[in-house]
C-alpha cells in the first residue's frame, strides 16, 4: 500500500503523490470574455489544516465531474505539482495541484472525521486594512481577501480528543448582520 502523503509535504520532484482530503470548494475557470471552459479549480484541504489549490484541464474534468462533491473526502493518486502561478489566489499555500490523464480519484465511503470541513485564515480587522494599504494601485494582488464578517462571542478553547492525538477547539460566533455559529480546529500552537 502506498504512503499517504499530506499536502504541506508536495513538491515538483515526483508524480507518485497520494493523498486523503476533503474538497472544500469547486468552481469553472473561464476565460476573461466568459465564453471559454478552462478547467475547474478544488480546494483541497487534509488532516493536517493545510489547503491547496488544484486545477483540472476540461479533458481530464469529463472523468470526475460525477464523481466530486464538495464537502466529500477522496483518495487521489497520481498527479503533478507546480508553483502556484496567477493573482487572487484562494489559499496561502504556494504549491498547485494539476489533475492529468494518470490521476485517480476514489471516494472514501467512510469520511475520515480528522480532516476539517474547512479552513478560515482568521486576521484582526487592522491587519486586513494594512494589507489592502501596501497594495500597489491598478495591480491585482497576488491572494484575494474575503472578510467573512466579525468574530463575536468567544469561549475558551476546549481540548478534543481524535484518533491523531488532541485537537484545539475554539468556538466563536460569526456574524455578517447575520448569525453563524462556528467552531475552529487547531493543532496546539500558543494554546496551553
Amino acid at each position: 500500500m502506498d504512503i499517504i502523503h499530506y499536502l504541506e509535504a508536495l513538491d515538483s520532484s515526483k508524480s507518485s503523490w497520494r493523498i486523503r482530503v476533503r474538497v472544500t470548494r469547486i468552481w469553472a475557470s473561464r476565460s476573461n470574455d466568459g465564453n471559454t471552459f478552462l478547467g475547474m479549480n478544488l480546494i483541497l484541504l487534509d488532516a493536517q489544516n493545510y489547503h491547496v489549490c488544484a486545477f483540472v484541464v476540461p479533458y481530464v474534468w469529463e472523468v470526475f465531474q460525477n464523481i466530486f462533491t464538495e464537502g466529500n473526502c477522496y483518495d487521489i493518486n497520481s498527479f503533478t505539482t507546480t508553483q502556484a502561478t496567477g493573482k487572487l489566489r484562494p489559499v496561502s499555500s504556494n504549491m498547485m495541484i494539476n489533475f492529468n490523464q494518470n490521476t485517480t480519484v476514489y471516494h472514501m465511503d467512510n469520511q475520515p472525521n480528522i480532516v476539517p470541513f474547512h479552513k478560515f485564515e482568521l486576521k484582526d480587522i487592522a491587519e486586513v486594512y494594512d494589507i489592502a494599504r501596501s497594495y500597489v494601485p491598478d495591480e491585482i494582488p497576488t491572494y484575494a481577501i474575503d472578510v467573512a464578517g466579525v468574530v463575536k462571542d468567544i469561549e475558551p478553547v476546549s481540548v478534543i480528543q481524535t484518533i491523531i492525538g488532541d485537537r484545539y477547539m475554539l468556538h466563536f460566533s460569526l456574524s455578517d448582520e447575520r448569525l453563524i455559529d462556528e467552531g475552529l480546529y487547531e493543532e496546539q500552537k500558543d494554546y496551553p
